[in-house]
């Protein structure tokens, strides 16, 4: 597939012993040049963007932006000694240490006084962008790795930046984008150990299974399906590839879990009681779970290009009559009880002496809305062009069944937990944009079609994005 070029790429359905994809040495010096330009600009506009949410408030509290909670993010990653949860039982120390390493070094070297939380603070800013910027870069990677020539990966790779998904979750100091980074990582040593066994790759499955579950623990389901598939490539026996997939995820989350102990009991931190981490993950079981699985596709178009999101009073509060938020004590109880409504006057959204708002894509629970049927046609024909070529090019659709088991796993899992669809959006991100180069594998008899198709797409999806983003800003704004 060389889309008018003689440059030939291998495919990921050649011989036994034949390259996945192109090799380092097959990028060419312009294409090195669009790689780094991509990853550029995509980390200075999460930056900057992260920076204008952040002087509007946006980190500030609890469930903000889409129930996120940016403000214990920012917490956990300028202060490596907060609390040990286990949902995320590494995030502290995998990401935070370094960082509070590298805030004493600029503190001590920087002219004046600057305290040294407030410099961890501002690095945090950037943690996002950076991983959305690698994700992007990592993705591009992976899809010159099952064979698309450079302009069909670029295409497609900016379409995963220009998604909404990315662009918010890759300007939130949150986990997602970095969840969305491991989960990519994992597709890139898919292929890199497809035909390649031994104590080394195993190591190397087990390194990643370990940064994805410390991360986000639930998250490491995604790369044991990844893992699953390379050992039933590799063996030709489901039953057994499964088995070794569910214990090296099983052994990722000992490891993460334990290595999350140990770093903080070294560094003395508090622990999170039992009870309440119970009652933390109690309370995001989802009141209606039929409405969440038949409304999941809405949160997958949402995930790329949504509608303006609403706008209601803030609060931490997920049930009624509870007295506790994520982060304590709800600050906007008495909006809690405010009916839900758009564009709410700003007199409903300022109390206890604040801006207290929440922005928000929930009220999405209708099965037969436009949006929701889009999604049902989407993902359909993902998973048809995922799988309709039997014969041809079996390690990308082994990558694509892979893809679509992510996707289903996400779908069964976030139709009874986590409320807020589009906040796990990244959890399916990567999959979505794998099975999306299935399709464009599809069409490469056609290339000029097949580009010119993915360039309206690309520009209609960052016009879209751009206008909802810029209404967002004006209601966070006031």
């Amino acid at each position: 597939m060389s889309e008018g070029s003689s440059h030939v790429e291998g495919t990921a359905g050649g011989a036994a012993n034949a390259p996945v994809g192109p090799t380092h040495a097959a990028w060419r010096p312009a294409e090195r040049i669009g790689q780094a330009g991509l990853g550029l600009g995509v980390f200075l506009l999460h930056l900057l963007l992260a920076l204008r949410l952040d002087r509007l408030g946006a980190f500030d509290r609890f469930n903000t932006l889409f129930g996120s909670d940016p403000n214990l993010r920012l917490e956990a990653l300028r202060r490596s000694d907060s609390s040990f949860w286990l949902p995320h039982p590494g995030l502290s120390y995998v990401l935070g240490l370094p960082l509070k390493g590298v805030a004493k070094i600029v503190a001590a070297l920087a002219p004046g006084d600057p305290g040294t939380a407030e410099i961890g603070r501002a690095l945090a800013l950037g943690v996002a962008p950076l991983a959305a910027a690698l994700q992007c870069l990592v993705v591009l990677h992976l899809l010159r790795r099952l064979g698309l020539a450079f302009g069909t990966a670029f295409l497609l790779a900016l379409l995963s930046a220009v998604s909404m998904s990315a662009v918010v979750f890759g300007s939130v100091p949150e986990t997602y984008c970095v969840s969305g980074l491991a989960i990519a990582l994992g597709y890139v040593l898919l292929l890199r150990t497809a035909r390649a066994g031994g104590g080394a790759q195993e190591l190397q499955w087990l390194g990643v299974g370990v940064l994805t579950a410390a991360v986000t623990i639930t998250n490491v389901a995604a790369i044991a399906v990844l893992y699953a598939a390379r050992a039933i490539r590799r063996t030709g026996r489901p039953g057994a590839a499964i088995a070794r997939a569910a214990g090296m995820a099983a052994l990722a989350v000992a490891v993460a879990a334990a290595g999350g102990l140990v770093a903080s009991k070294v560094v003395g931190v508090r622990h999170g009681q039992a009870t309440s981490e119970r009652a933390w993950i109690e309370r995001y079981f989802v009141e209606d779970p039929v409405a969440h699985l038949a409304t999941f596709p809405t949160a997958v178009v949402n995930g790329i290009a949504p509608p303006t999101p609403d706008l209601l009073p803030n609060f931490a509060v997920r049930r009624p009559g509870s007295a506790q938020g994520e982060g304590g004590p709800s600050e906007a109880d008495a909006g809690a009880r405010q009916a839900p409504g758009r564009n709410l006057p700003r007199d409903a959204l300022r109390m206890a002496g604040g801006r207290l708002f929440r922005v928000t894509l929930q009220p999405s629970h209708h099965t037969l809305s436009v949006r929701n049927l889009v999604g049902v046609a989407l993902l359909s024909a993902l998973a048809w062009a995922a799988i309709r070529r039997r014969g041809a090019d079996p390690l990308l659709r082994l990558v694509c069944l892979a893809s679509l088991t992510i996707v289903a796993v996400n779908w069964v899992f976030h139709g009874f937990w986590g409320g807020e669809a589009f906040l796990y959006s990244q959890h399916w991100h990567v999959p979505l944009i794998v099975l999306a180069a299935a399709s464009a594998a599809a069409g490469r008899r056609r290339p000029r079609l097949t580009m010119a198709a993915l360039a309206v797409t690309v520009a209609a999806v960052t016009v879209s994005n751009l206008v909802v983003l810029a209404r967002m800003l004006s209601m966070l704004g006031g």
